[in-house]
């Protein structure tokens, strides 16, 4: 067969439309798209072609239409020989390009969520995500992160991947999802294993607290005037202590329940401040805070406002008000039982609860033993396949594709396309016990 006469592929940018002699283009799960490609009679000098510039890559196999999502350069060579001239491109997807810059000035995130963050940072660069399972979070310090680092560490806690779509948003699932099977696959060869090193039996989870007695939660300021806080996590005798570089903190006062349930606490945090007491209840736990962010008593130029207070006390593990997910200031638990356990303790400051770690156990479990029962598959070009389908040839145990490859060789005159995932395991949500 010609493939010549039926397949078309096409690199499409601001530049023009340039036509392939070869592509290869993957999507895979958690990793983005890579691509690469050989330019058939080009009229543009692939040096020259500005870093992050928009491409996308159009294929038609003269049935179906695959085109990829917005596409950077980061190799452009080119060749000249007797042949004639040859100009090879290759890079990964745009988010992906976006994501991982490590130039960028990130937060620390006090008193969030798993959501705001990601969605904070990833709109410092204009990158859409969704469908994240949303916790909260007291504290993410994100400062020297990159943002596609920042996505995949709190995914993970909901056992969740990602992939990009097509209009270039980060599309956020569960593990557990499986999409409808694509039946129309054709295979030249089809491969299916069992690895019993890569089997994991049990998983042990560690909650440890940022927030235990003689720890500290603390709040940023960089403006002055009255600030009031919610604490991550209600604290008996809790105490404050001004810690700030640039302006000072005064007249704090600890309420229980909202700023107008019960004073729990009052201190000026200054000398010489007479402060006008009312009742106060040291029995309850403090919840919110006001206080006052003040300048600096001598003033340095322009210096912006570096004000922080710090509480200490001691937790509780009633949820934060108004909060859905409850808070539980550390526990531990172990998913499953066998003669495989993980390598490592999972421990982290993260974990919402215990009841969280019961929700999401199989989702874990499936996420530890991807590498356990692997299948792939190759075959003719089909433009259908993509990511989350589930997969199978005859004989074989059925998957979920985690990565698709297209490629086309017009003067190999081959067209194919690969795909590569793995059958969950387990299929029950193991038990999950204390340790």
């Amino acid at each position: 067969m010609n493939v010549s006469k039926y397949v078309r592929a096409d690199l499409i940018s601001s530049l023009g439309t340039f036509k392939l002699d070869s592509v290869s283009i993957t999507e895979t799960v958690n990793a983005g798209v890579n691509w690469s490609c050989n330019l058939i009679n080009h009229t543009i000098d692939p040096i020259s072609i500005p870093e992050g510039t928009d491409f996308v890559i159009k294929i038609d196999d003269s049935s179906d239409e695959y085109i990829s999502p917005p596409l950077v350069i980061e190799t452009p060579a080119k060749s000249t020989s007797l042949s004639g001239k040859t100009g090879v491109l290759s890079g990964i997807d745009k988010s992906t390009w976006l994501l991982s810059r490590d130039d960028l000035s990130l937060d620390t995130f006090l008193n969030s969520t798993s959501k705001a963050i990601i969605d904070q940072c990833a709109g410092v660069v204009s990158v859409s995500v969704f469908g994240v399972e949303s916790f909260p979070m007291s504290e993410e310090d994100v400062k020297n992160s990159k943002i596609l680092d920042v996505l995949t560490r709190l995914i993970a806690f909901s056992a969740q991947g990602y992939y990009i779509r097509k209009d270039g948003a980060i599309q956020v699932f569960p593990v557990t999802y499986k999409g409808p099977l694509n039946d129309s696959l054709r295979y030249d060869s089809f491969d299916e294993s069992i690895s019993y090193g890569n089997r994991v039996d049990s998983l042990k989870i560690e909650k440890t607290s940022r927030i235990t007695g003689g720890e500290e939660v603390c709040f940023r300021f960089d403006s002055t005037g009255i600030k009031t806080v919610q604490l991550p996590q209600p604290l008996y005798k809790a105490t404050p202590v001004d810690r700030s570089a640039y302006g000072y903190i005064s007249l704090v006062t600890l309420f229980n329940g909202g700023t107008q349930g019960p004073v729990t606490g009052i201190f000026p945090l200054v000398q010489n401040v007479i402060v006008t007491t009312g009742p106060q209840d040291f029995s309850l736990p403090a919840t919110h805070a006001t206080l006052v962010v003040n300048q600096p008593l001598t003033l340095i130029g322009q210096a912006t406002i570096d004000a922080k207070v710090c509480f200490s006390g001691n937790p509780v593990d009633p949820s934060i008000l108004n909060n859905p997910i409850p808070i539980q200031a550390a526990f531990r638990r172990q998913i499953g039982s066998g003669s495989r356990p993980a390598t490592n303790i999972w421990t982290d400051t993260n974990f919402p609860n215990p009841q969280w770690i019961t929700d999401h156990a199989l989702d874990y479990m499936i996420e530890k033993n991807k590498g356990y029962h692997p299948i792939a598959g190759s075959g003719p070009m089909n433009l259908t396949a993509s990511l989350l389908q589930q997969f199978t040839s005859p004989g074989h145990a059925t998957g979920i594709i985690q990565s698709v490859t297209h490629s086309l060789s017009v003067r190999g005159n081959s067209a194919k396309t690969s795909v590569s995932g793995y059958v969950h395991y387990p299929t029950a949500a193991p038990a999950v016990t204390t340790f």
